[in-house]
């Protein structure tokens, strides 16, 4: 499956980083970070530029997490989730409040805490700011690393 993603990425250029980053950012395990340094290795095979690069992942996987926010926050009525993992994640947001969207960007952890933020309905903009800041701390790093 991995070969399938860097070929559709390799194809596609930026739209397919977009296209990535955006569903990983949702509850889909795609390697954004794989693909993301894929690309930069291979910037001039590609005619690519690492602005842009950097630009589009950030705004794909930050469009892909207000979107599952705003999914879970417009399913929060009518959805009972009684689930232990889900009464984990929940006590850290009633403690913590929507600072958690900080940690969007840490595999595993980010796609779950994304929905739970949505189903408590913490306060979206902030929610969305911090994922933001998170996201770009995630591929600052990233970039970091490859420069």
């Amino acid at each position: 499956m991995q070969e399938a993603i860097f070929t559709f990425v390799q194809n596609w250029g930026y739209v397919g980083l977009f296209v990535v980053c955006f569903l990983a950012a949702t509850i889909l395990p795609l390697p954004t970070e794989a693909v993301f340094l894929f690309l930069l290795a291979t910037l001039d095979e590609h005619n690519l530029s690492i602005w842009w690069i950097y630009f589009v992942a950030i705004v794909g996987n930050l469009l892909g997490a207000i979107t599952s926010y705003s999914l879970a926050r417009f399913l929060s009525h009518k959805i009972d989730i009684q689930k232990p993992k889900y009464q984990k994640y929940k006590k850290w947001v009633e403690k913590h409040g929507y600072i958690l969207g900080l940690l969007a960007w840490v595999p595993f952890l980010g796609s779950p805490l994304i929905l739970v933020l949505g189903f408590m309905r913490t306060h979206a903009l902030g929610t969305f700011i911090c994922m933001f800041i998170g996201i770009v701390f995630r591929f600052s790093l990233l970039l970091a690393y490859f420069l």
